[in-house]
């Protein structure tokens, strides 16, 4: 198995690595450190997935999701670096195979043999570059998300606009639309759309392979963070009206509030070599947490408007 973290690392750093690892498992939902606790500790993940959370409500305890890492991804990293408390906390989603490289063990490689101690340093600041242009590109996704919902747009005009800024910031994607669920018809509409064909353009019933996907795991209280987002199940989308758009995978984001499926947010793309990652379905997350109340607020505000409009023809009428 090749770990990003190694990849490049000369035989002779690898054998002095492999000395002072630690190998460790945690069963599904132990904790591996908590925010705010000492790190001492560089984790990798060898196998099984690792949720990585920040707490945003002290008083209450409530946890923000941040990312789930998988295979061959590190966390922890900064504890090599600094003696301060953890940023975040991290719990083992599945049961997790980890290796460990304490800070005491590489300061000792550090003072012994610095020329080791710097090629790690290296890879490891390689992959750090790689998140923080990650972060840098979520932030500006972030942003002009807030701008546009900013901008006071009717709800076709704000999706059209969300939906360009998406499929400018998530390169693979080349297509997609929103569809919001219509309460008088249980339909879910197409109310902002690119790269589709008209015949694709058409409401979504609650049937439809995608919908009921999503339907259904959240009547079973499974919605979460998670791959199968970007990776369906082959009867999902094979009597899906998406499948002849697909190459490899599509990304789907729902827009969920109280239990209810409010619409979806789907991504094409048309080449097999233009798959989507985890990366990507964790950026479009991140967008919809500020999309879902800037729908119900816009919606609340059309619907303000409606019933004004409808009080004053009565009123002439009368």
């Amino acid at each position: 198995m090749q770990l990003p973290l190694f990849r490049e690392q000369e035989k002779k750093v690898l054998t002095r690595l492999i000395k002072i690892l630690q190998e460790k498992k945690y069963p599904a939902g132990a904790e591996i450190f908590s925010e705010d606790s000492i790190g001492e500790t560089l984790y990798i993940i060898l196998s099984g997935e690792v949720l990585i959370t920040k707490i945003i409500n002290k008083k209450t305890g409530e946890k923000k999701p941040l990312a789930i890492l998988g295979q061959g991804d590190f966390f922890g990293e900064m504890s090599l670096l600094e003696d301060k408390p953890r940023s975040a906390s991290a719990s083992a989603k599945t049961e997790v195979e980890l290796l460990l490289l304490p800070r005491k063990e590489f300061q000792t490689l550090l003072h012994s043999e610095p020329e080791i101690a710097a090629t790690y340093l290296f890879a490891l600041n390689n992959q750090l570059s790689a998140r923080l242009r990650r972060t840098s590109q979520e932030l500006t996704l972030l942003f002009e998300t807030g701008r546009i919902i900013g901008q006071g747009k009717s709800l076709n005009e704000m999706c059209n606009l969300l939906l360009e800024r998406l499929l400018e910031g998530i390169p693979q994607s080349e297509a997609g639309f929103f569809a919001l669920e219509n309460e008088y018809t249980d339909e879910y509409e197409i109310i902002a759309a690119q790269g589709l064909s008209e015949d694709l353009i058409q409401p979504l019933p609650p049937e439809e392979p995608l919908i009921a996907y999503f339907l259904n795991r959240i009547k079973t209280a499974s919605i979460e963070l998670n791959e199968d987002y970007i990776f369906f199940e082959e009867q999902v989308l094979s009597s899906s009206r998406l499948k002849n758009y697909v190459a490899q995978s599509i990304l789907a984001l729902p827009l969920v509030d109280k239990n209810e499926l409010l619409g979806i947010i789907i991504l094409l793309n048309f080449k097999e070599q233009h798959i989507f990652k985890k990366e990507d379905w964790q950026l479009l997350s991140a967008v919809g947490s500020q999309i879902v109340p800037a729908i119900q607020i816009t919606r609340y505000h059309e619907e303000e408007k409606a019933r004004e409009r409808l009080a004053r023809a009565r009123e002439r009428v009368v």
